[in-house]
């Protein structure tokens, strides 16, 4: 009985301490705020080029689905994208999105992100919620201006 006592007393007081440790290690790493539109957004971050299975199957059927080529932008920090709206509807999209390390890019303006590949870039756009097989991150990212950073 002591033995079992002294294994749960151990057990919890290190649930108790890692919590701590945890919690203390998301302070110092605390995700930026930004806001779904119709704020405009500024980030900066690494234009990577990935590759997704599209239609009809999106992935389900490899070799007869199609591929989409997609650029995506890759941050240094997580970031949080929150909702503007005090209630959100059903079948609301810009519902918030916590600790994203990466956001689909879609350029407005005839941008061409092939020119930004694997290049750190500030990008200015507006937020909103993914809402189709298309997108393969929670948020995504209207490109409306784009200069590279060192």
């Amino acid at each position: 009985m002591k033995l079992l006592f002294t294994s749960i007393l151990l057990c919890c007081s290190s649930i108790y301490f890692n919590g701590t440790t945890l919690k203390i290690k998301q302070q110092q790493n605390k995700a930026i705020d930004y806001y779904f539109e119709p704020k405009i957004s500024s980030i900066t971050g690494i234009i990577k080029l990935e590759r997704f299975y599209g239609p009809p199957g999106f992935g389900e059927n490899p070799k007869t689905d199609m591929i989409e080529d997609g650029y995506y932008l890759i941050l240094s920090k997580a970031i949080n994208v929150l909702s503007n709206e005090k209630v959100i509807e059903e079948g609301d999209f810009n519902t918030s999105k916590y600790n994203l390390d990466k956001v689909q890019l879609n350029p407005r303006n005839g941008i061409k992100l092939s020119a930004y590949k694997n290049k750190k870039v500030k990008i200015t756009g507006t937020f909103y919620g993914a809402h189709s097989g298309h997108h393969h991150t929670d948020a995504i990212l209207d490109v409306n201006a784009i200069e590279v950073v060192k």
